[in-house]
């Protein structure tokens, strides 16, 4: 570290652009490394946040040990600190929450609050879903799924979701015209 600022400024920015090279080419625990290194020298919002996906993606694929989950909490939840507003943010807190913690109240929250905050929030959408359904809320899993069939209808799995959360509701004929939908789609 150096009191240098331009020094300083370039060498967070090295980091920060490698965490990143190295999150794209599946290296989360070593992407984790740098972005932490980033935050430790430059505490910046989108450090702390890409902190913590690389944090997720390598507790998931098993490169980062499950014992660092609670400093990638951390991070996310400073980075939503900061930018309290940041759907993406706030939808990434919910995926640790439901896909780290199995926390679904927590990650209910924080998926309703980043849909109320932008509405296109497809990825929060699906997840809202996912939950509703594992629930046995099929009406709301219905609900969630067909806000992502508005935001994005060339997506042939939430065609293929729908017509499974129809089928649950035993509605057979919107299940096979979604999955007629999904045939469609895939010609």
């Amino acid at each position: 570290h150096t009191d240098d600022p331009i020094v300083g400024f370039y060498y967070f920015k090295t980091c920060y652009d490698l965490g990143r090279l190295l999150s794209k080419m599946g290296d989360y625990k070593n992407s984790y490394d740098f972005y932490t290194t980033a935050v430790d020298f430059y505490k910046t919002d989108s450090s702390l946040y890409f902190a913590a996906v690389a944090g997720i993606n390598g507790i998931k694929d098993k490169t980062i040990s499950a014992t660092e989950s609670s400093i990638i909490l951390k991070s996310i939840s400073k980075a939503v600190e900061l930018k309290p507003n940041n759907a993406a943010y706030i939808s990434t807190r919910g995926k640790y929450y439901l896909e780290i913690t199995k926390d679904t109240v927590k990650a209910l929250a924080d998926f309703n609050k980043a849909v109320q905050l932008n509405p296109n929030d497809e990825s929060s959408y699906e997840y809202l879903a996912i939950i509703n359904y594992y629930q046995s809320n099929f009406k709301e899993a219905i609900n969630n799924i067909s806000k992502c069939i508005v935001i994005n209808k060339y997506e042939v799995y939430y065609f293929q979701k729908r017509a499974i959360f129809y089928t649950y509701q035993k509605n057979y004929q919107a299940a096979l015209s979604d999955y007629d939908e999904a045939i469609l789609i895939n010609q």
